[in-house]
């Protein structure tokens, strides 16, 4: 999942920048499966949306604490009251993007109101919190001191521990991760076969990718926004990224530094 480099402060703040989005299923299109030549399950578009909904609601608390990481969730749902709509179509002061949006993960240290005011005008996404946590950051040495060339482990140990990392390779940064996507979560009719022998199973998977350029308004001040434009968007279908919204203090590079794009994508 790389990007340009330099569109943020140089400092840890880089790496939140991007995430997948909850469950590695929003990585597939559309899925068939044929065993012995017979079609089982044929083409479904936008299967990644009914199975994201299929499992949220049949997943308990105790399923996201224990299965939530391997299938690229957290151990709690995004945050309801983190969410923002922003009607109009271009850049407006404060809007973390156009339309809904729930991309703000340093907005408080809790995700509930706990701050005198508006309701819910600083409350952060814990869910977003948890999955930028997810990837290393192999070019941070002044935080934990255990990764990177100087640390106990190296970017290339991480990758043959199949450990998602983020780094920058020629001035992009890149977003280094490992999905798994389990086919019974995928297929219904995998989920009911039970144990077989010599399966002759043929499986076609349409991924999501594509890139986005996303418009920055105001970097670095408190009135930071995101805007995309549909031309902007090569996803054909769903796009499976998450940017992050981090606006400024209104000093220099203390948000997306002085750039007023972010462009990213997604390929295999």
């Amino acid at each position: 999942m790389p990007s340009p480099c330099n569109i943020l402060r140089q400092d840890g703040t880089r790496c939140a920048v991007h995430r997948i989005k909850s469950k590695f299923l929003n990585l597939i299109h559309q899925a068939d499966i044929t065993v012995n030549g017979k079609s089982i399950e044929s083409t479904q578009p936008f299967i990644n949306i009914a199975r994201h909904f299929q499992l949220i609601s049949e997943m308990s608390d105790n399923d996201l604490a224990t299965l939530g990481h391997s299938i690229g969730s957290s151990p709690t749902l995004d945050n309801t009251k983190s969410a923002r709509y922003q009607p109009a179509f271009g850049s407006t002061n404060g809007a973390s993007g156009n339309g809904y949006s729930n991309n703000r993960v340093f907005a408080n240290a809790s995700d509930n109101h706990t701050a005198l005011g508006a309701q819910n005008t600083a409350v952060g996404n814990a869910a977003n919190q948890y999955k930028i946590g997810r990837y290393v950051d192999i070019t941070n040495t002044a935080g934990q001191g255990i990764y990177g060339a100087a640390g106990l482990m190296t970017g290339a140990q991480l990758n043959g521990e199949f450990r998602p990392y983020y780094t920058v390779q020629n001035n992009f940064m890149v977003w280094h991760d490992y999905a798994v996507i389990k086919l019974n979560y995928l297929f219904e009719s995998l989920n009911k076969i039970g144990l077989v022998k010599r399966v002759d199973a043929q499986l076609r998977l349409w991924v999501n990718t594509g890139t986005v350029n996303i418009t920055v308004a105001n970097p670095d001040a408190t009135t930071c926004a995101y805007n995309l434009t549909p031309a902007n968007n090569t996803f054909s279908n769903t796009c499976p990224i998450l940017v992050n919204y981090q606006a400024g203090t209104g000093t220099a590079d203390t948000g997306i530094h002085t750039y007023t794009y972010i462009h990213t994508y997604v390929y295999i």
